[in-house]
């Protein structure tokens, strides 16, 4: 027979809270510490559990339940004083015992997953009561069914994750890339879903468990971020109708199409459309290709939605009859724009003599420039056939 060789267990340190706590219990019960010291990962947490909301001052309570759920233990040390009482009790009696003197019951799966939480005491006393009520509540079983399906140690964030995410994001992908400030983001992402991607539950966790499992340094941010392709509508709709001969607004897989047709940065723009900030529109009158930058304004309880930039392919200028033309569409739609009341012919002048910078809006752009756009066009095409040479 092949002699195993037994690993050494080393004793685990102490900290705070449960430092004082075990100190205490100590003065009472000699070698109380060393019991702590060298106790096995569940018996720990069981004991920092009870520390979280055992008051040593008043232990009557405490002492009551153990004498209904551990009499024999308790028999055994009924001449010592309290706190030695629960110092014995907390080193001779099972966890799972503790564990319902502390709560009056231990429901299933509440001693699998303390027994997966590590010998460190958790970072917020609440945590272990949290625990119990996700185990004891029926209506939970699904979010520790999620925390079971983790692998390695429990931390005690996911336990406090699993207790505030939504039900449609209880998920063993969620709890193994989100932090708990991301939950309320999450929460509110996740109710924009059926409204802006026409999302389902269930299309909600088909999309959580195609994700590969135990993934290290994957945000869930990454996760959210594919939904923005999915995109069929805006959190407030743009005054074009869907069947409109010239207007076309590009959201979602549409509007990462313009950008790759267009080449320019409409694809990594996806989120401004999500959250409702700008979106892009496209002019598809035969003939002249223009895209157009809408940003929402709010005035009192009203909404617009109000021309920012306007632009041809690879973000050149637009002639002065398409900028027209726009125009004349965006008055019919009541879509806002920035206006100057001065003819252009004369708005150079006066911003020459004020010593002023221009911020021609996007119709006076094309009078207002002085170089020959018919050049600067042949020089850029020029420039980009020589690049692509080059690449």
């Amino acid at each position: 027979m092949v002699q195993v060789d037994r690993q050494p267990f080393h004793p685990r340190a102490l900290h705070a809270d449960v430092l004082e706590f075990a100190a205490r219990l100590e003065g009472h019960q000699p070698h109380f510490l060393y019991h702590q010291l060298y106790a096995t990962d569940f018996r720990r947490t069981v004991v920092w559990a009870i520390a979280a909301e055992l008051d040593l001052d008043q232990p009557d309570a405490f002492l009551q339940q153990i004498q209904q759920h551990a009499p024999d233990v308790f028999a055994a040390s009924s001449h010592l004083d309290p706190l030695a009482q629960i110092a014995r009790a907390l080193i001779q009696t099972k966890p799972k015992k503790l564990l319902e003197a502390l709560y009056g019951r231990c429901p299933d799966g509440l001693a699998g997953l303390l027994a997966r939480v590590g010998p460190a005491p958790f970072y917020r006393r609440s945590l272990y009561r949290t625990a119990f009520e996700l185990c004891d509540r029926p209506e939970n079983r699904h979010r520790v069914k999620a925390l079971s399906q983790l692998h390695g140690l429990v931390r005690p964030e996911q336990i406090l994750m699993a207790s505030e995410l939504d039900d449609v994001l209880v998920h063993r992908a969620v709890l193994e890339r989100a932090k708990p400030l991301e939950v309320a983001a999450l929460n509110a992402f996740s109710r924009l879903l059926p409204e802006l991607c026409d999302a389902s539950e269930r299309d909600v966790r088909e999309s959580l468990d195609q994700l590969p499992a135990d993934v290290k340094n994957v945000r869930i941010g990454e996760w959210a971020q594919t939904w923005l392709k999915r995109q069929v509508r805006l959190p407030v709709p743009v005054p074009i109708p869907d069947n409109d001969p010239d207007l076309q607004v590009r959201i979602g897989a549409d509007q990462e199409s313009l950008g790759r047709r267009f080449r320019n940065c409409a694809g990594s723009l996806l989120s401004f459309a999500f959250t409702g900030e700008r979106v892009l529109v496209e002019w598809v009158r035969e003939g002249e290709e223009a895209v157009i930058d809408l940003a929402l304004v709010r005035t009192g309880s009203e909404y617009r939605w109000q021309c920012e930039n306007l632009s041809r392919p690879r973000n050149r200028r637009v002639s002065a009859t398409v900028a027209g033309a726009i125009r004349e569409r965006f008055d019919e739609l009541g879509i806002i724009y920035r206006f100057n009341p001065m003819p252009s012919d004369e708005q150079q002048g006066i911003a020459a003599l004020l010593d002023h910078s221009l911020n021609a809006t996007f119709v006076d752009q094309h009078a207002l420039a002085n170089a020959d756009d018919q050049h600067v066009e042949r020089l850029l095409d020029a420039l980009e056939v020589e690049l692509e040479d080059t690449f």
